[in-house]
């Protein structure tokens, strides 16, 4: 499949179709660093049944390199909230990427559901070497204690070493989900940075 994953919203209308399923959830308020160093812009609210986050920002790396990182299960997984978890791999064949993970949270009370990743490859202008990714994830199964979690990612090819990439996550859960969706982003940015880098990822203290 020539196919491609995605988590952001464009500021403007794109010029490319974007595979049903793999759609921004909407218009990204964040925006991309002006300087264009390796940082991320965040903003979040409250809607009136879900908490949302959109985020814009930078990965000095190729493309490449940063949608694998966006295929590691480390990488991607909310480790300050997530006591274990496992992993099922294509689990949607409709895209180039898809795996499902499993999460259990251990609490005053266990709490267990899965998110279905969803990645695929866009070739916009092959001819220019222009490419995007773009991906979803969402909650499928699990407690109803949460009763949505869905995010959109895009990833842009600036150039050969520098890719951008916008973020937009809603949430309905207990527990103040706007403030855990804010770490969420920034530490995911920072562990596709220590990816990318050949790093080990940066340990975050557990939630309380």
């Amino acid at each position: 499949m020539t196919t491609l994953l995605a988590v952001l919203a464009c500021t403007a209308e794109p010029d490319f179709v974007v595979p049903e399923g793999l759609e921004a959830l909407e218009d990204n308020l964040a925006t991309l660093p002006a300087d264009g160093s390796e940082t991320l812009d965040v903003v979040s609210g409250q809607a009136d049944d879900y908490a949302w986050v959109h985020a814009m920002g930078y990965v000095h790396a190729p493309i490449e390199d940063v949608w694998a990182a966006l295929q590691d299960t480390d990488v991607v997984m909310d480790r300050r909230a997530i006591t274990s978890w496992s992993r099922v791999d294509d689990t949607n064949a409709d895209y180039d990427v898809s795996f499902t993970l499993h999460h259990v949270v251990e609490d005053i009370i266990t709490v267990e559901y899965d998110l279905e990743w969803r990645e695929s490859l866009l070739l916009i202008t092959p001819e220019e070497g222009e490419e995007v990714v773009a991906c979803r994830y969402e909650k499928v199964d699990g407690t109803e204690l949460i009763a949505l979690i869905v995010g959109s990612l895009l990833l842009h090819k600036v150039d050969e070493q520098t890719t951008s990439l916008e973020l937009v996550e809603h949430m309905a859960a207990p527990q103040d989900p706007e403030d855990r969706m804010v770490r969420y982003v920034e530490d995911l940015h920072l562990d596709m940075v220590a990816f990318v880098n050949g790093d080990d990822l940066p340990d975050y203290p557990e939630e309380e």
